[in-house]
């Protein structure tokens, strides 16, 4: 599927948006149009886990102080004490303009509306994406609302 295509299936969290073509502009590069591998920065919620396991030292000191317990540990308990003393590391990763970086920038909340809007100035009036909707007094429609 072209890039494209993949963005314009996809609704951004959180922002009020509509799936249109662009206003024509003077606009020499297009994203969209040669694409290549775009860095777009980094999230707090894109990241992936890595699990730092107890070195066999430090596990071999936990059970000799499992050892010396006042009341006798089963192993089965053992292993359980021991993998609560492994670590879970959350690498942030970098965000692309490829599928897995636009699955991450239309779920959350945080990229989505910096996503959209950059989007919008970096890509030809030629494609039809999602954008930010201008809001007019027109589109308010005052005269039905109640209070």
């Amino acid at each position: 599927m072209e890039l494209h295509s993949y963005i314009n299936s996809k609704c951004p969290v959180g922002v009020p948006h509509s799936h249109c073509s662009g206003k024509p502009t003077n606009r020499t590069g297009c994203v969209l149009c040669a694409p290549y591998n775009i860095y777009m920065g980094k999230c707090d919620n894109y990241f992936r886990t890595h699990r730092v396991f107890l070195e066999e030292e430090k596990k071999y000191i936990l059970n000799r102080c499992l050892d010396f317990y006042p009341i006798y540990i089963p192993p089965e308990i053992r292993e359980i004490i021991i993998g609560f003393a492994d670590t879970i590391v959350h690498i942030l990763l970098d965000i692309r303009l490829d599928g897995a970086g636009i699955d991450h920038m239309m779920s959350c909340h945080i990229c989505s509306h910096k996503f959209i809007s950059w989007l919008d100035g970096h890509s030809c009036s030629d494609h039809v994406l999602p954008r930010i909707r201008d809001y007019t007094v027109d589109d308010l429609n005052i005269d039905n609302m109640t209070i």
